[in-house]
């Protein structure tokens, strides 16, 4: 199962955070789970500056990890 954390600590960058949770990253990520480990996959989003959130995932797994991300940003 995958979980979300946002706790920037400024309200303007959780909410950037919550946007891009919400649209780019529930949508696409919805429903999946990692059949070889029992561990929850949590992705953190933090603060890059005082404008700009990343993600960053503590995976299971790396192969886990690996499928998240091409499910993210595979361009086909």
């Amino acid at each position: 199962m995958i979980k979300y954390e946002i706790k920037t600590g400024c309200s303007f960058l959780n909410e950037k955070a919550r946007q891009q949770r919400d649209i780019g990253f529930k949508p696409k990520l919805k429903g999946m789970r990692c059949g070889k480990c029992s561990e929850h996959t949590v992705i953190k989003f933090v603060e890059t500056d005082f404008t700009h959130v990343k993600a960053v995932f503590n995976s299971c797994c790396s192969e886990f990890e690996n499928r998240i991300k091409d499910k993210l940003w595979n361009k086909n």
